[in-house]
C-alpha cells in the first residue's frame, strides 16, 4: 500500500479499511490494480467527510480486479457515508451457511453506494444486503449466489443496465423498501422469483428490462405491495 499520483494503491499487504479510513479523512480514491487479491477480515465503514471511492484498473486481458474473502461475514459492510466502488468484482467464497456473509451490504440510514462495473457474488449467502440508506447499481452483476441476489430489509435501490442471474432462490427480495428498475436489467434464471415484495414495499418498473426464466411466479407481490408499470412493460 502507497501513495501514487494522489492516490492510494490497494495491493493486499495491509487491511483494507486501513485504506477506507484514509480515503474517508483525504478524499483519495482507491485503485485496486488488475489481479486477485484476498480482503483479510469484513471492511466495515461507519462514514467519513469525505467519499470513499475504490476503483479496479482493468487488466491488459480485460478482466477487472477481484477481491475475495472466505470469512464467515460480509466483504463489505457500509453504515454511513458516501461509497463508490467502481469495476471491481467482489467474491464472498465463505461455504458456512446460515450468516450474514454477502459481498456488499448496506446498512446505515445515512449511507450511500454507488456501484458501477461491479460484479458481485456470495458463494452461500445473498450477494447484496440493503437494511438501510441507499444503493445504486448500474452495469453491474449479481450471479450465482448461493442465496438471493439482492435483498432489502429497508432503504432504497436503484437498478440500471444490471444482471441479476442463476441465484439460487430470488432475483430481488423486498421488504420495507424502495426499488426502481429504471431499464436494462435482466432478471433471469434465478431459483425462485424474480421479483418477491413480501410487505410494505414499492418498485418502479420502467420500459427496457427483462425478467425470464425465474422460478414461479415470476413476479410475486403480497400484502399492500406494488411494482407500477410491471403490467404496462413486462413484454
Amino acid at each position: 500500500e502507497f501513495l501514487a499520483d494522489r492516490e492510494l494503491v490497494f495491493t493486499g499487504s495491509a487491511p483494507l479499511f486501513q485504506l477506507v479510513e484514509v480515503a474517508a479523512a483525504t478524499g483519495l480514491p482507491i485503485v485496486v490494480p488488475p489481479g486477485i487479491i484476498e480482503v483479510a477480515g469484513a471492511v466495515d465503514f461507519a462514514g467519513g467527510p469525505h467519499c470513499v471511492i475504490l476503483r479496479g484498473e482493468q487488466g491488459w486481458d480485460g478482466e477487472r480486479p477481484t477481491l475475495w474473502s472466505s470469512s464467515p461475514q460480509p466483504l463489505f459492510v457500509v453504515r454511513g457515508g458516501d461509497v463508490r466502488i467502481e469495476n471491481l468484482r467482489l467474491l464472498q467464497n465463505s461455504p458456512r451457511h446460515g450468516v450474514d456473509a454477502e459481498a456488499l451490504q448496506v446498512a446505515g440510514k445515512d449511507a450511500v453506494v454507488r456501484c458501477k462495473g461491479v460484479a458481485l457474488h456470495s458463494h452461500s449467502d445473498c450477494g447484496v444486503c440493503v437494511s438501510a440508506g441507499q444503493l445504486r447499481l448500474t452495469d453491474c452483476t449479481v450471479n450465482d449466489c448461493g442465496g438471493t441476489g439482492l435483498i432489502l430489509f429497508g432503504g432504497e435501490a436503484t437498478l440500471r443496465s444490471t444482471a441479476v442471474e442463476r441465484n439460487g432462490r430470488c432475483g430481488v427480495y423486498a421488504r420495507g423498501s424502495r426499488l426502481e428498475f429504471q431499464g436494462g436489467n435482466h432478471i433471469a434464471e434465478n431459483g425462485h422469483s424474480g421479483i418477491f415484495f413480501a410487505a410494505d414495499t414499492r418498485g418502479l418498473w420502467m420500459k427496457g428490462n427483462r425478467l425470464r426464466h425465474n422460478g414461479q411466479p415470476a413476479v410475486r407481490l403480497l400484502e399492500d405491495c406494488c411494482l407500477l408499470g410491471w403490467e404496462q412493460h413486462s413484454g
